[in-house]
């Protein structure tokens, strides 16, 4: 994976820190519940994404579309389409998981694993070269999880960074080690406030995001 030049990064405060990935991933929601007994698995079929669900023959039938508008409207029940289809339903989050897209204060000082993450170029935000030439922006993906003290995992989420922060840490990780997962922090994340001038002299608060 191509990892984004160095001389293109974003200033502290820019704000592509708050970019989202186009990936379907959901919104921004309440903070992480605690550990759920699917985490496990959730997390396997990320890291793996090769691996695909049991496909009963059932459903491979060419003519299926066809044969199913012969009987769909007496579908009264999810059993009656099971038992028409000769097969249980495959639920949507096996063929193709999907995780919410949470706020980075979700995981101050809480402790969080890093399962996997992916550098993005952005569609909406764009910075300055050393040109002073507009070029899109990066940010990171990160497969987020909290976790307590006997090592039981929270339910995995995505959290977005792109600026000198998290993104650059993971880079850093991924540049010197050639790995995109696998980090633990026992610290969670933390926060720099700081007053930001942007190009046209405007002062405001930003905040940069660290891995704890």
């Amino acid at each position: 994976m191509a990892i984004r030049n160095r001389n293109t990064d974003p200033p502290e405060g820019d704000p592509v820190n708050t970019e989202v990935a186009t990936e379907p991933m959901g919104e921004p929601t309440a903070p992480v519940p605690t550990a759920g007994p699917d985490a496990a698995q959730v997390a396997a079929a990320t890291v793996s994404p090769g691996k695909s669900p049991a496909i009963p023959d059932a459903l491979r039938a060419p003519n299926l579309m066809r044969a199913a508008q012969k009987v769909a409207r007496g579908f009264a029940h999810l059993d009656d389409v099971a038992t028409a289809l000769g097969s249980d339903l495959i639920e949507w989050d096996i063929v193709s998981p999907s995780f919410d897209v949470v706020q980075k204060d979700v995981f101050e000082g809480l402790p969080m694993v890093v399962i996997a993450w992916k550098f993005n170029e952005s569609d909406k935000y764009q910075i300055l070269n050393s040109e002073g030439n507009p070029i899109p922006a990066w940010f990171v993906s990160a497969l987020v999880a909290s976790y307590d003290d006997d090592g039981n995992v929270g339910r995995p989420v995505i959290v977005n960074d792109g600026g000198t922060g998290i993104y650059k840490q993971l880079e850093q990780v991924s540049d010197e080690f050639g790995v995109f997962g696998g980090i633990k922090c026992p610290k969670g994340l933390r926060r720099s406030t700081y007053d930001y001038t942007d190009p046209q002299g405007k002062v405001s608060e930003a905040t940069t995001w660290y891995l704890g």
